[in-house]
């Protein structure tokens, strides 16, 4: 019996900027340590093996940082090149290490992500089946929560017709920021305007 291993033949790294439809703030915003977020940038790379397969995996960055990760991720890309795509983890490990005098954390390390789940994705697609069961489920769905309906940015009104959404679509929860204390989401966080039915307040001791 001979086993023949496909080989990763080229990989594309892409840049795109997302600009939001209106500024995001947060707590980081309110106490002057960051600006509000207008556009979000990604790094997208794609992974093609000599057999013709594909996989497609992203990174990104919020407000700095963006050209930094696009850059890191094409000096890395050409690591990957004639590898085994099976071998993720060890790919994983080839990649930190090549740009290991970055660090590990941060940009560094979301550059190698997009690499990463574009292995991960193409695995999935050489095996016929969605990631979750090349993993290995647990069970058929999950609960999940809207993160971006609550922003400080928003009016109270707009947060409200969110979370009317988020249930509509079958969607649990919604993260609401209420900001410092004594502010008007602070104050108006247990009104009438504010009904309970529609969510159940998390308490928060980190900041953001």
């Amino acid at each position: 019996m001979t086993l023949t291993t496909d080989r990763i033949a080229t990989v594309g790294v892409s840049f795109i900027r997302l600009p939001l439809p209106e500024p995001v703030s947060d707590a980081k915003v309110l106490t002057g340590r960051q600006k509000p977020l207008v556009e979000v940038a990604f790094v997208f790379a794609r992974i093609i093996t000599e057999a013709g397969l594909t996989g497609l995996g992203f990174g990104y960055a919020k407000r700095a940082g963006g050209p930094g990760l696009y850059a890191h991720a094409r000096e890395i890309a050409p690591e990957l090149i004639g590898e085994d795509p099976s071998d993720i983890g060890r790919l994983w490990q080839k990649l930190v290490w090549a740009g290991a005098s970055m660090g590990r954390s941060g940009l560094a390390v979301q550059a190698v992500a997009a690499f990463d789940i574009a292995l991960w994705d193409l695995k999935a697609r050489r095996a016929g089946l969605p990631l979750a069961k090349l993993l290995g489920a647990h069970r058929s769905a999950v609960p999940c929560y809207n993160t971006s309906g609550g922003f400080l940015s928003l009016p109270v009104e707009q947060v409200l017709e969110n979370a009317d959404t988020a249930l509509a679509r079958g969607i649990g929860g919604i993260k609401i920021k209420v900001g410092p204390r004594g502010t008007p989401r602070w104050r108006r966080r247990s009104t009438p305007r504010w009904p309970p039915a529609r969510c159940s307040p998390v308490p928060r001791s980190t900041p953001g």
